[in-house]
């Protein structure tokens, strides 16, 4: 049975230094690779993502190869629904996805309608004081007014999650990572 485990939350809650530390834990843990419009960072996982420019992404929406496709902040980002289907197939292994929250639900139909069992383990990342983020962002030489962007549009999704019906798991990132690592294992 293969298992997606997803991360939501707002930028800098680390999800992706989260995401690295699973996959160091879990020798059969692998990125399910999106599809961006955004440069590459200096701190994307291998596999992560794909970047491309805007008028690919458009004939990739085009062409009905992502399962969802989102904008954040300007930058759009898509899911190719292969990559879900062939990490949700591999009867050992783990998927590993850096999602909006508003796409999970979507996610979860599709997951039920494969013709194979597989296992959904959404997490929300729980956001860190301001400063924590601000220091985050500083460490990871990003764009202060592209992260306020960012933040802003992401202000509601915590609280927007806690009110859905949607069964998040919300983990406390802003204590030792081995902690977080620990409680994010456990819920697989």
């Amino acid at each position: 049975m293969g298992t997606i485990l997803t991360f939501s939350g707002v930028s800098a809650a680390g999800k992706t230094r989260l995401s690295k530390e699973i996959l160091a834990a879990r020798h059969n843990a692998k990125m399910v690779t999106s599809i961006t419009t955004r440069p590459a960072r200096d701190s994307d996982i291998p596999g992560e993502y794909r970047q491309v420019p805007k008028e690919v992404f458009d004939k990739l929406c085009a062409d009905d190869v992502f399962l969802w496709d989102v904008e954040h902040a300007g930058t759009h980002y898509g899911t190719p629904w292969e990559a879900v289907v062939l990490a949700a197939e591999k009867t050992d292994g783990i998927g590993i996805m850096i999602l909006t929250p508003d796409v999970m639900p979507t996610l979860r139909d599709f997951l039920s309608s494969l013709p194979f069992p597989n296992v959904h383990v959404p997490v929300f990342l729980t956001t860190p004081p301001r400063e924590v983020l601000i220091k985050r962002i500083v460490e990871r030489k990003d764009n202060m007014t592209l992260m306020r962007e960012r933040w802003e549009q992401s202000s509601n999704w915590e609280s927007d999650a806690r009110a859905s019906l949607f069964p998040f798991h919300f983990v406390d990132n802003n204590r030792p990572i081995a902690e977080t690592v620990s409680e994010v294992l456990g819920l697989l």
